[in-house]
């Protein structure tokens, strides 16, 4: 029994984590975005390619894995989400590009690294033995690696719904308080100046991930009414 949980708790954390990151942009950017699982799959063959072929070492892989997909991420989000939710207000819109996006990435795998499976070979030798478990120390690893960034961003919600709490109960915002910064969201660089802040936590009743939600919605008004409409739509 203790196996099977152990083994549970191994699978679970890194579904966790692609959900983590799916939850994320669908917070972020209100869309539902439908190649998650294929930039996945890239980011593994990029790491298998890296780490099990040209023999270089695991962290470089995994760094060169990230860097990759980041670039890659900001292209899609910058040249083909943000303007397709700037032109249109249907939600079918964002859907269907990401469907298609999905579509790409399928061909793109398929045409650089074939469709055989790959297996990356062990990061770390040698197994744990204490009866009635058996785990390899690279498992280990790997669930510990998983688990790190869903404990951060909890961290992170506890803190900003905490500081919101605060603001609620001062009626207004503190300068040295940035609920917004709490949750790693960068004002300037969402168009959002300091005016904006305490003119986005009046909108509702924040917690946890709304804030980031209220952030979209306040520059989708600014700057497109239709997106505007389409949130709070939604939201009611």
């Amino acid at each position: 029994m203790t196996q099977v949980l152990v083994n549970g708790f191994y699978l679970g954390a890194q579904y966790a984590l692609v959900a983590l990151g799916l939850t994320l942009i669908f917070a972020l950017m209100n869309v539902l975005n439908f190649a998650h699982g294929q930039m996945y799959v890239l980011g593994g063959f990029i790491t298998y390619t890296v780490y099990a072929q040209l023999g270089l070492p695991f962290v470089v892989a995994l760094i060169a894995s990230g860097v990759t997909l980041a670039i890659a991420g900001a292209i899609i989000e910058k040249f083909l989400f943000r303007t397709v939710i700037k032109r249109s207000s249907r939600d079918e819109s964002t859907m269907l590009l990401a469907a298609a996006v999905a579509f790409f990435f399928d061909a793109v795998i398929l045409l650089l690294f074939g469709e055989k499976q790959r297996g990356v070979p062990k990061i770390l030798n040698g197994v744990f033995v204490s009866q009635p478990l058996i785990m390899p120390y690279d498992r280990m690893l790997v669930g510990v690696l998983a688990v790190a960034p869903a404990a951060r961003q909890r961290v992170h919600l506890r803190r900003a719904g905490v500081v919101m709490q605060r603001q609620r109960a001062t009626g207004g915002t503190n300068g040295h308080e940035d609920p917004l910064a709490a949750l790693g969201i960068q004002a300037q660089r969402l168009d959002v100046d300091a005016g904006d802040t305490e003119e986005i936590l009046q909108q509702g009743d924040l917690v946890d991930v709304d804030a980031q939600q209220l952030v979209l919605r306040h520059r989708a008004q600014r700057s497109c009414p239709g997106a505007g409409r389409r949130g709070e739509h939604r939201a009611g």
